[in-house]
């Protein structure tokens, strides 16, 4: 039967089940079991606090920049004949009164130094963590990845050891929910194929012919086989 709830309190609707599989009419494919959740966990998720991390080491980095090449000023006020002239930008005049005192003395860019080596190492390392978690590498996307083995033997085994891992997360979505999908569409084309139902047939030589299909002949038991892997580049 369908219940339908309001508030997970006052019962509004008991009515049977319109579909002959009984089932809820969904699935769910989960990426990564957790056990006792509905839903699991998904790849965005266990890559969402690396790429905050990430995010910020960048944004950190680009305000380093900023800094440098437009840095603060430093100024002496008893210099100044006029606070309004203490402008900043192209063309800009400052009158000062240096009352024989070195300019440098009274007025001077702060130096910040030099954007740091170390936050371009640091978001490295992050993005070589995310390549670890995710198993997915620059060789995976087509591109280079020269934080990995660039010999011609060491790229095929990191694309073979990603492929083997995206191959068992398909199957985790095969077992999870594919397989549930396929056998309720199977029960739907039972419960409501048209007496006109044309279905296409490709025959063991590969030719595709077409033909008319009565309802009856869709009725029985049927066993679903889903081919769901992920193509490896190599053989071992």
């Amino acid at each position: 039967r369908m219940v339908t709830m309001l508030n997970k309190a006052k019962i509004v609707r008991v009515v049977r089940n319109p579909y002959q599989h009984g089932r809820m009419p969904f699935v769910r494919v989960v990426n990564k079991l957790n056990p006792g959740e509905f839903w699991g966990s998904g790849e965005v998720e266990q890559l969402e606090g690396l790429q905050d991390l990430l995010n910020a080491i960048w944004n950190q980095r680009v305000d380093n920049v900023r800094l440098k090449m437009n840095p603060p000023i430093l100024i002496d006020q008893s210099a100044l004949s006029d606070l309004r002239e203490l402008t900043w930008g192209p063309g800009a005049t400052i009158s000062l009164a240096t009352q024989d005192r070195a300019l440098n003395e009274v007025i001077d860019a702060l130096d910040l130094g030099d954007v740091t080596q170390s936050a371009y190492r640091e978001a490295e390392e992050v993005m070589s963590i995310i390549e670890k978690v995710s198993a997915v590498s620059g060789y995976a996307t087509g591109t280079d990845a020269e934080s990995l083995n660039d010999t011609a033997t060491g790229v095929a085994i990191i694309a073979e050891q990603g492929n083997t891992r995206f191959s068992f997360k398909v199957k985790v979505a095969e077992l999870t929910g594919y397989q549930e999908m396929f056998r309720q569409f199977g029960s739907l084309l039972q419960q409501f194929t048209p007496e006109d139902f044309v279905m296409r047939i490709i025959g063991t030589d590969g030719a595709v012919t077409f033909k008319q299909v009565e309802p009856a002949a869709l009725y029985g038991a049927f066993d679903y086989q889903v081919e769901a892997q992920s193509s490896t580049q190599t053989e071992t």
